[in-house]
């Protein structure tokens, strides 16, 4: 009987979560995961999230983190047998890249390219609590549903490309409680699909495109 209550809530998230990517409304989204998380409140954990996220996107010349931003959200976590868990969210996700001009002893000299691209994401994560180290593993997916992006050359806007209104990925970390009331986690996270495709328009077999890749340190409180 427990088992069928938690298929029909997952299957009743997954309606609303269509429906609010459909609409790409924040607030239905915020909504959907408070709604979800009361329904089954038996069992399972809820808090909020914030940290600090660092991104690069492939194909900007850049080859490097110097993007950086901040992250928040929620999330709702499930305890399944032994040492398993699950958890799902709502995660604000700034992601782009930055590329600096330099002289020749290699030091700045300024901000030549910037790329700046706003996500909502909802992660889905599968959670492994080792004893030895006490530290929880986690590997995944997520949905990010774009917002907006602004691209520009040396304070120049400029237009490369439109970003697709959708990108999912891998999602990989670590995390470990610090006490009853909150988690310190790192993420590294990599989109499967196409952001954008090139400039150039050029495809070469599977690097059909440019692709955001992001490490993510963030605290959680835990409400319960």
């Amino acid at each position: 009987m427990q088992e069928q209550e938690h298929l029909h809530w997952l299957k009743n998230f997954w309606i609303t979560l269509k429906i609010s990517m459909k609409l790409k409304s924040l607030q239905v989204l915020i909504f959907s995961i408070l709604i979800s998380s009361c329904a089954m409140a038996q069992g399972f954990e809820a808090g909020l999230q914030a940290g600090l996220i660092t991104s690069q996107i492939s194909g900007d010349a850049s080859g490097g983190y110097y993007k950086f931003g901040p992250t928040a959200g929620l999330f709702v976590k499930r305890q399944f047998r032994g040492a398993y868990s699950g958890e799902f969210g709502i995660l604000y996700a700034p992601k782009g890249s930055k590329r600096f001009a330099k002289n020749a002893k290699g030091e700045i000299l300024y901000e030549e390219y910037k790329l700046s691209i706003q996500y909502i994401e909802v992660p889905i994560l599968f959670q492994y609590a080792t004893d030895s180290l006490a530290l929880t593993l986690e590997i995944g997916t997520y949905i990010g549903i774009l917002l907006g992006a602004e691209e520009d050359e040396q304070g120049i806007l400029i237009n490369l490309g439109s970003f697709r209104n959708y990108e999912a990925g891998i999602v990989v970390g670590v995390s470990k409680r610090l006490s009853d009331r909150f988690s310190f986690g790192i993420r590294g996270s990599h989109s499967l699909t196409v952001a954008r495709k090139h400039p150039s328009g050029e495809i070469w077999r599977l690097n059909r495109g440019q692709y955001n890749t992001c490490l993510m340190a963030n605290l959680k409180f835990h409400f319960n």
